[in-house]
């Protein structure tokens, strides 16, 4: 095998962490990364999806309702007790 030297700038807390995990699963950053060219040359990309995070439809409604019974807590119910709760539910 002809090794050749790849310089790589990562954060160093990143780093770190992902020294704790390799040395978990019983591997060495060199070893962890030849796994990951690997895998990426076998399917041709990187191999996991890489995709922008969007939070669904129903994440964002909660967190507008989470701010509206803030911002309006008198137009919601609120209560003192798991038992008034329930009593509220049954009624």
């Amino acid at each position: 095998m002809d090794a050749v030297k790849i310089n790589v700038n990562v954060d160093k807390k990143t780093k770190q962490e992902a020294d704790a995990v390799f040395k978990e699963l019983g591997l060495n950053m060199s070893t962890a990364i030849n796994m990951f060219l690997k895998k990426s040359v076998m399917e041709g990309g990187i191999p996991f999806d890489v995709t922008i995070s969007k939070p669904k439809r129903e994440t964002l409604d909660a967190i507008k309702e989470a701010a509206d019974i803030v911002s309006n807590p008198e137009k919601h119910s609120s209560y003192s007790s798991v038992e008034e709760l329930k009593a509220a539910l049954d009624a």
